[in-house]
């Protein structure tokens, strides 16, 4: 399992998890590990990577992204409006689903869409996608970012026409930039995390920069004013992301929350904005952003416990209501993964089945029957290791066997 460039190992996954409450470990898979993709909901952009961009709901897992090659990134593989960055095993990024303002750095190819896997120019580190645009750290530790800028996620301050004197060449249209642009000129820098409309960062011993829209206290300064260049976030970080609310993970293994705060989503009992980290008590495997942007949030305990807090007007904490919660609220069961997406949930218990709730009325985000769950229901298949939600549909990891077709079929019980 990669961790960072200093630490390396290969552990089961249920070590792995269990080493991440007490060391700054990444979400992610053994070096070795191949593992074959799959994809339900929409395809109308191309998120299905097969090179069909016919509008349809996919309602059970489907083959994507032909190739067992892949490889997972917590947190780092899906942005809003239906896009996807895949990593392969020989360490190339790839981008496919909506390319609206560019973000899967692909402007020179021209299209809206991505139906098969495009490959992004360069040797990269990692790479992550935002809202509506994406950053990532070159193999020679530089920072770069393209795609959206209007709230200086780009790094530079967007007003018309300073990015055409400093980068010759690189237009700025619709909001976006033609090219990607470089972020200051360090060298050290070791992972790149996205947001709603903000960039995080993260340089060798852990310090943390965050840069773009701070209305409301994301980029934890002492005001809401928007920077346009990377702003440091004080303690030592190995993680950093921020859907509304921003989620951290300090060096030491303890994670913090911080910013909007208007249904409860930073779950410290109240609805006031903070713009100062503050701890989020126990020790965590993993937990999640604010659903990309939908203001709910959810974890999962080091006792394989899994907690959901913040908005429900879909039912997603599957507390089966929609009632919202400002404190933490059990989902029963045991745990092992998870992931948030637009307005649903899908998890992974320590069997290695997989469940899902929350919105599911709008492109069968998750299950075949377009109605929506207000607590967990089982979802087809198992052998399940990781899970990403995406905007309108969820990725899901398989490694060792492939999923026969009768384990995808969709069964609809009364």
């Amino acid at each position: 399992m990669v961790v960072s460039k200093q630490k390396k190992g290969t552990f089961t996954l249920r070590q792995a998890y269990h080493r991440l409450a007490s060391e700054c470990w990444t979400y992610g898979a053994p070096e070795s590990d191949e593992q074959t993709m799959y994809y339900m909901g929409n395809s109308g952009h191309g998120e299905l990577g097969t090179c069909c961009t016919v509008p349809c709901n996919v309602g059970y897992p489907s083959l994507a992204a032909p190739g067992n090659e892949w490889r997972f990134q917590q947190g780092q593989n899906t942005g809003s409006y239906h896009s996807i960055i895949g990593k392969k095993c020989d360490g190339t990024f790839w981008g496919w689903g909506s390319n609206s303002h560019n973000k899967l750095g692909q402007a020179q190819r021209g299209g809206w869409h991505r139906s098969s896997p495009s490959q992004i120019p360069g040797c990269w580190c990692d790479v992550a996608l935002s809202h509506n645009s994406a950053l990532g750290v070159k193999c020679d530790g530089t920072l770069w970012t393209w795609g959206y800028g209007n709230h200086g996620q780009a790094g530079l301050w967007c007003s018309s026409g300073c990015q055409l004197n400093r980068h010759p060449g690189c237009t700025y249209s619709n909001q976006s930039y033609s090219c990607m642009l470089q972020v200051g000129t360090q060298t050290n820098w070791i992972s790149a995390h996205g947001g709603y409309h903000q960039d995080f960062a993260i340089r060798s011993g852990g310090c943390a920069y965050a840069w773009g829209h701070n209305g409301s206290g994301e980029l934890a300064s002492s005001n809401t004013t928007c920077y346009s260049s990377p702003h440091q976030v004080p303690g030592n970080w190995c993680f950093m992301r921020g859907y509304h609310p921003v989620v951290g993970k300090k060096t030491d293994g303890s994670h913090w929350i911080w910013g909007p705060n208007n249904h409860g989503q930073l779950g410290n009992g109240n609805t006031n904005n903070c713009s100062s980290p503050i701890t989020l008590p126990g020790t965590w495997i993993v937990v999640t952003d604010g659903g990309q942007g939908q203001q709910f949030m959810g974890g999962i305990k080091n006792d394989n416990t899994l907690w959901m807090w913040g908005h429900s007007n879909y039912g997603q904490l599957g507390q089966n209501n929609t009632t919202p919660r400002s404190s933490p609220v059990k989902v029963p069961g045991n745990w092992i993964h998870m992931s948030t997406g637009h307005r649903h949930v899908v998890a992974i218990k320590c069997d290695g089945t997989l469940w899902g709730w929350g919105h599911n009325s709008t492109n069968q985000r998750y299950h075949c029957s377009g109605v929506d769950f207000s607590s967990p229901i089982q979802l087809p298949g198992c052998n399940w290791k990781y899970v990403e939600g995406g905007w309108s549909g969820t990725w899901l990891f398989s490694c060792g066997r492939r999923l026969a077709d009768d384990d995808c079929k969709c069964v609809i019980t009364s």
